[in-house]
């Protein structure tokens, strides 16, 4: 049987190696890491059967590529909904997401019982401690448009799961 096994080593250039049995390719990560899924400390974003998977450059670009085209769509989303913007008038700037490129993502990869390949993204606009978010997941209650959330499946190209956290 073959096991694939993803590691990030950070380097002081702020550049990251995806490793697999396969190649070792160097990423440009100043603002994401690759994070290992594992259901047993607590990565329940996934089901249980799922399994650790590496991603190559080109996945993480279309990553990159479809977390902006939801941003996008959720702002537009906001910008057309006159109801939302009477309902939370005291915050409603809060709950946009502002910058989307600049923010830190936390990226976990899987393959799910049916073979394909998702990966979970934890967003970030600001991080406390610059070591270890790319370590552990980082989780945040409030602060609106700040911080967000999504899944995509990498072989349907099919985000779902998006959320923002609300306004504490």
């Amino acid at each position: 049987m073959f096991f694939l096994f993803l590691s990030v080593l950070r380097l002081p250039n702020n550049k990251a190696f995806a490793c697999n049995s396969h190649h070792l390719k160097s990423i440009d990560s100043p603002r994401y890491a690759i994070l290992k899924f594992d259901f047993l400390q607590g990565d329940f974003f996934f089901d249980r059967d799922a399994k650790p998977a590496a991603l190559s450059s080109t996945e993480i670009e279309n990553i990159l590529a479809l977390v902006y085209k939801k941003v996008v769509q959720y702002n537009d989303s906001l910008k057309r909904n006159p109801n939302l913007i009477k309902r939370y008038k005291n915050y409603y700037k809060q709950i946009f997401i502002k910058h989307p490129k600049k923010y830190y993502k936390q990226i976990v990869a899987v393959i799910n019982p049916k073979g394909e390949k998702e990966v979970w993204i934890n967003c970030l606009c600001e991080i406390d401690d610059t070591d270890n978010w790319r370590n552990k997941i980082i989780e945040v209650n409030g602060s609106g448009g700040c911080y967000f959330n999504l899944k995509i499946n990498l072989t349907t190209n099919r985000v779902y799961d998006f959320s923002v956290n609300g306004v504490a």
